[in-house]
C-alpha cells in the first residue's frame, strides 16, 4: 500500500505568509468570505511534493471582485482576465495575479443549472461539495481552508485514491466527462504521473464513443495539444502515450484530415521501441517517431499551396509553434537520408543532415535506426556506432562551424 507522507499540509514560509494575506484581504474589507486553496496544490502537497499551482476558491465572491481587493497596495501584476466559455467546456471565469514570482488564481466556487432545453449550464456560486463533485478527479478534488488550516475531502474518496493510487472520478465518469471532455487527457495524464489505477468504469468511459467524439468536436484544438505536450513532456511519458493509444486517442491528438491515410499505428510501434528517460527532447523525438511514416510526397492544400501532411499536422493538430514545427519537421525530412547512412556512412551526405537540423541529429538517427532494425536491441547498436563515426569524424557540431568564404554580391 502506497503511504501518503503527511495528512497534513506543511506549509512552506510563502505560502505561510500568503495565506495570512489572503485572511488580511478578508479582515480588512469586510468579506466574511471562506478561503480554500484547491485542486492540485493539496495533492502535491500531500505527497511531498513541490507546487506552484495556487488556485484559491471563494465561497461567496468572484475571482475578479477578490483579486481587486487583494492587489490593493501590493505589488503585484495587473490582474488577468480568463473568461468562461461554456460552449467548449470552460466553464470557469479565472482572475490571475502574479504576487512575488507566484502566479495566482482566483475562482469562485462552482454549481451549475442545466435549463430543459439547453445543454448549456448557468454557473452561479456553489458550495464546496458542488465545487468537488464538479472536478475531474476525487483526487483533485480536495480543499485547503486557509481559515481552519483543515484538509477537506467533500467527496470521501481524495485522500483513499490518492494513498490506494486510484484514479476514479467524484460523478459518474460519463458525467464528469461530457461536462468537460479534456477530462479524459487529464486522467491519462494523472494516472501516468502518479502510477494510478484508472477504474474500470472510468476507462469504459474514456473509450466510448460519445466521449470521444466530443473531444474531438467539442474542445479547442490549443487545448487538446497542450495536455499532450503535458503528457509527453512528464513523468512516465512512455505510459501515457501507450494509454493513449490503447484507448483509441491517438486519432485525437494527431487529427488527420479525411481522406489521408492513418499511419499512426505504425508510428506507435516505432516510438514503443524508443526508450528514453525524461527529457526536454521527448516532444521532439516522440512526436516525431509517430508520424515518421508520413514521407513527404504526401501533401495537402493550404492557402491554395501544397504543404506537406506532417508539417500540417503539427501546425492545425498538434498547435506546435512554428519554431517547435521546424525542428520535428527537420527530423523527418531527414529520417530516410539517415536510414541510407545506416547501410553505408558518407561523411559529406550525413554533414547536410547535421547542418540542417543542428544538434537534433541525434534524435533523427534514433528514429532512423529503429525504423531500420526490428530488433530494438540492434538498432541501439548501430545508433550507437553511428554516433561514434560522426564524432570521430568531428562533424557533431558542424553547423557552428563559419563559412571558409564569404562571398558579397552586389
Amino acid at each position: 500500500m502506497s503511504q501518503i507522507p503527511s495528512q497534513k499540509i506543511q506549509l512552506t514560509e510563502f505560502e505561510d505568509e500568503l495565506c495570512k494575506d489572503l485572511l488580511q484581504t478578508v479582515h480588512d474589507n469586510n468579506l466574511n468570505t471562506v478561503l480554500r486553496i484547491a485542486g492540485g496544490w493539496v495533492r502535491d502537497k500531500l505527497l511531498g511534493l513541490e507546487s506552484h499551482d495556487i488556485d484559491i476558491a471563494l465561497d461567496n465572491i468572484m475571482g475578479e471582485e477578490f483579486a481587486k481587493f487583494f492587489c490593493q497596495n501590493k505589488s503585484t501584476s495587473s490582474i488577468g482576465k480568463i473568461k468562461a466559455n461554456p460552449e467548449a467546456s470552460k466553464h470557469l471565469e479565472t482572475a490571475c495575479v502574479r504576487y512575488k514570482g507566484i502566479d495566482l488564481d482566483f475562482v469562485n466556487l462552482r454549481a451549475e443549472d442545466y435549463s430543459e432545453d439547453s445543454r448549456i449550464p448557468t454557473i452561479k456560486i456553489g458550495t464546496p461539495l458542488e465545487d468537488a463533485l464538479r472536478r475531474d478527479l476525487t483526487i483533485n478534488s480536495m480543499f485547503y481552508n486557509i481559515n481552519t488550516k483543515e484538509i477537506e475531502d467533500f467527496t470521501g474518496f481524495g485522500l483513499y485514491d490518492l494513498q490506494q493510487k486510484i484514479a476514479r472520478t467524484p460523478l459518474e465518469p460519463n458525467s464528469t466527462f461530457l461536462d468537460d471532455p479534456l477530462r479524459v487527457l487529464r486522467t491519462i495524464r494523472f494516472a501516468a504521473r502518479f502510477n494510478l489505477t484508472i477504474l474500470s468504469e472510468v476507462q469504459q468511459a474514456i473509450e466510448s464513443k460519445s466521449i470521444f467524439t466530443c473531444l474531438l468536436h467539442k474542445i479547442s484544438r490549443e487545448r487538446i495539444a497542450k495536455e499532450y505536450s503535458l503528457m509527453v513532456q512528464g513523468k512516465n511519458h512512455m505510459r501515457s502515450l501507450q494509454m493513449l493509444y490503447n484507448s483509441g486517442l491517438f486519432p485525437v491528438i494527431f487529427k488527420i484530415p479525411d481522406g489521408y491515410p492513418d499511419l499512426l499505428n505504425e508510428g506507435y510501434n516505432l516510438i514503443s521501441k524508443i526508450h528514453r528517460p525524461s527529457n526536454d527532447n521527448n516532444f521532439y523525438i516522440y512526436t516525431a517517431g509517430i508520424l515518421a511514416y508520413y514521407d513527404k510526397e504526401i501533401t495537402i492544400k493550404k492557402n491554395k499551396k501544397d504543404m506537406i501532411l506532417y508539417e500540417y499536422i503539427t501546425l492545425e493538430s498538434l498547435k506546435m509553434s512554428h519554431l517547435n514545427s521546424q525542428v520535428v519537421c527537420g527530423i523527418l525530412r531527414n529520417v530516410y537520408k539517415c536510414i541510407e547512412n545506416f547501410k553505408e556512412f558518407k561523411v559529406l551526405e550525413f554533414a547536410e543532415i547535421v547542418r540542417e537540423i543542428k544538434e537534433h541529429w541525434e534524435l533523427c538517427a534514433i528514429i532512423a535506426g529503429h525504423m531500420m532494425f526490428e530488433d530494438p536491441y540492434e538498432a541501439e547498436e548501430k545508433i550507437c556506432a553511428l554516433a561514434v563515426a560522426v564524432r570521430a569524424w568531428n562533424i557533431d557540431r558542424c553547423f557552428e562551424d563559419k563559412p571558409l568564404l564569404n562571398v558579397r554580391t552586389r
